[in-house]
């Protein structure tokens, strides 16, 4: 099976994986395996938490994804579980240290565009996750954008596709996340 192919048919491929033989089995983690090592490479470029790894990061989501068999609705589903499982694995990892520095030394940081670039460190990325609970509660269609854009470090074409909504709608809805988080910061450093 190729890349190419199973980016084509991914749902199907997936839905499938639990009743393959086991060479089927084999080809289809080896592609799944390579398509989220490549967003979990993306995701640690400009957020990296101390620990981990691409390897580390896909090894763990992997495992939480396919414990289990899983039925996905459509190849936005799987990108929207993945970058989630990212996520949770970031925050678990960043607390993990935290803990081991008995608490840390959390700084406020107000929100604008510039910090997705900036927001790196272990407080920031258990941060990020409190401000995405916050956001959950007032709209979660914005938290899988949010997700996919700060955690796997997509591009707004990129969520379009992930997400399949279209680029207007993707800008449009980044826009107002921007200002709910806007909020949720500022109700936090008040």
């Amino acid at each position: 099976m190729s890349f190419l192919k199973l980016q084509d048919n991914l749902t199907e491929v997936l839905n499938d994986y639990h009743v393959k033989s086991e060479s089927e089995k084999n080809a289809v983690i080896s592609e799944v395996y390579q398509l989220m090592y490549q967003t979990a490479v993306r995701s640690l470029r400009n957020r990296s938490v101390a620990g981990v790894t691409p390897t580390l990061l896909v090894n763990e989501a992997f495992i939480k994804l396919f414990r289990e068999p899983n039925r996905w609705s459509n190849r936005e589903h799987f990108h929207a579980v993945v970058s989630s499982a990212m996520r949770q694995i970031m925050v678990d990892y960043a607390r993990a240290i935290l803990s081991q520095k008995r608490g840390g030394d959390w700084s406020a940081v107000t929100y604008n565009e510039e910090h997705l670039g900036e927001l790196q460190s272990v407080n920031n990325v258990i941060l990020v996750d409190s401000y995405l609970c916050k956001v959950n509660q007032i709209e979660p269609v914005l938290v899988t954008i949010i997700e996919l854009k700060f955690f796997v470090g997509c591009t707004n074409q990129e969520v379009a596709a992930a997400t399949d909504l279209s680029l207007r709608t993707v800008n449009r809805l980044w826009d107002k996340a921007k200002k709910i988080l806007e909020r949720v910061v500022e109700a936090e450093l008040s």
